[in-house]
C-alpha cells in the first residue's frame, strides 16, 4: 500500500503510543508523509448520509424519487369543447409550469366536445418544496344547451408520498353564484 495511509500497529515497541479508547471509534494511521493521524471513521460514516441527504433532496438530484402527478376528470353534467382553446397547466413552485394536454374521444351527441376526458400523467424529477396547483381555462358546454362558457380553474394538487392526484369535477367548473340582492 504505497502512498496510502496504513493502519498503525500498537504492538510495535518502537512506537509506544497509548491505545485509543475502543468506544471512541478512533483509528490511528500513519500518513504517507510520515505523520500520525487520528480519525473518527465510524462517526464520519454515520454523519455523512445525514448531511448529504437533505442537500441532494433539495437540489433534486440523485437519491430523490420522481413525483408522478395524475389529473383525472369526473365530469357528468358538462362537456369540454374540443375546438375551443382550453389550456390547463401544472404550476410547480420554483420550476417551469407544465402543460396538461387534454385527450379523449369525441362525444356521440356533441361531436365538437370531448365525450370523455382521459386521465393525464406527468412526471416531475423530484417533489417540489411548495404546493402544486392546476390552473387554466376550460371551455365547457351544458349537456342540453349548446352554449359554451369559460371556466377558470385554480385547484391545489395534494402530494402524498411520490404521487400527487387531483380530480376535476362538475363543482369545480360551476359558475360563481351571484345573488340579485347584495348581502344575501
Amino acid at each position: 500500500m504505497r502512498g496510502r495511509c496504513k493502519p498503525f500497529n500498537l504492538t510495535q515497541p518502537e512506537f509506544p503510543l497509548p491505545a485509543p479508547d475502543p468506544t471512541s471509534g478512533a483509528a490511528v494511521y500513519f500518513s504517507a508523509h510520515g505523520g500520525l493521524k487520528v480519525a473518527r471513521l465510524p462517526a464520519m460514516r454515520a454523519l455523512l448520509p445525514r448531511l448529504l441527504a437533505p442537500l441532494l433532496l433539495s437540489a433534486g438530484v440523485a437519491g430523490a424519487t420522481p413525483l408522478t402527478v395524475e389529473v383525472r376528470f369526473d365530469l357528468r353534467g358538462a362537456l369540454v369543447n374540443r375546438e375551443a382553446p382550453s389550456a390547463l397547466t401544472l404550476h410547480v413552485p420554483g420550476g417551469a409550469s407544465q402543460p396538461v394536454r387534454l385527450r379523449g374521444p369525441a362525444s356521440a351527441t356533441h361531436p365538437e366536445s370531448f365525450g370523455l376526458l382521459l386521465p393525464v400523467r406527468l412526471t416531475l424529477p423530484a417533489a417540489p418544496a411548495g404546493e402544486l396547483r392546476l390552473r387554466g381555462a376550460l371551455f365547457v358546454c351544458g349537456l342540453r344547451e349548446r352554449v359554451c362558457r369559460r371556466a377558470e380553474l385554480n385547484l391545489p394538487v395534494p402530494v402524498t408520498g411520490s404521487v400527487a392526484r387531483v380530480t376535476v369535477t362538475d363543482a369545480d367548473l360551476a359558475p360563481p353564484r351571484r345573488s340579485l340582492w347584495p348581502g344575501r
